[in-house]
């Protein structure tokens, strides 16, 4: 506490002002803090380096099991590697020896078709429209074919009957006049010329018979 001195008349306590004062006195007399030096200010907190490095040495360990791990993917992707090769390799020689079997099998069987087909009738088809009616519906020929060959065995049945109705209206064709006029000479001619032994051959057929077998060389 502080202690004026006392003045002339009554005592009169302290106001305010004076313990504002007061307060401000007692703290310019405390000491005052000293700041921290630098070596204090950087210090860390205790165990601080020992932490870092057990860190450093976690991630040391951790990037060495890294880079083992990528060696032994790179040992199994060599591996792989062979192991594929190995495997076409296997696939191609088994191929081949497939093809080598099959073309033996493939010559033996053509063999056999051949000779079932050797003993096997043939017939001789000309290549008319009558014929090709024998082939309406093979499977082999097809629908479209098959349906061609209808068209054309119509058509020629139509055609031939118009030529037949052509024929039998043409009063030149069923009048015997034209007969009757070559009857003489065709009766001549078979009694001296057909049969004659100057037209034969040298196999003794006589003209008259090539002329009715369709000799070529006539």
């Amino acid at each position: 506490p502080l202690w004026f001195k006392p003045s002339r008349g009554p005592r009169k306590m302290a106001g305010p002002s004076l313990t504002r004062a007061a307060q401000a006195l007692g703290s310019a007399q405390s000491p005052m803090p000293q700041p921290r030096s630098d070596s204090s200010h950087r210090r860390g907190p205790p165990g601080g380096d020992a932490t870092v490095g057990s860190l450093e040495a976690c991630v040391a360990a951790l990037e060495a099991a890294a880079a083992q791990d990528r060696e032994a993917v790179r040992a199994l992707e060599r591996r792989l590697a062979e192991l594929e090769s190995r495997f076409a390799a296997r696939e191609a020689e088994r191929e081949a020896a497939a093809e080598r079997e099959g073309g033996g099998e493939d010559t033996m069987a053509k063999g056999h078709q051949e000779e079932e087909e050797e003993g096997l009738p043939e017939y001789q088809i000309q290549g008319s429209v009558w014929d090709a009616a024998t082939f309406v519906g093979l499977t082999g020929a097809g629908a479209y074919a098959s349906a061609i060959f209808v068209l054309s065995v119509l058509l020629n049945l139509g055609v031939q009957a118009f030529f037949c109705v052509i024929l039998l209206n043409s009063p030149s064709f069923v009048s015997t006049e034209a007969l009757t006029s070559l009857k003489g000479p065709m009766h001549r001619w078979r009694l001296s010329v057909a049969h004659d032994l100057r037209q034969m051959d040298g196999e003794g057929v006589s003209l008259a018979r090539r002329v009715c077998a369709g000799d070529p060389k006539l």
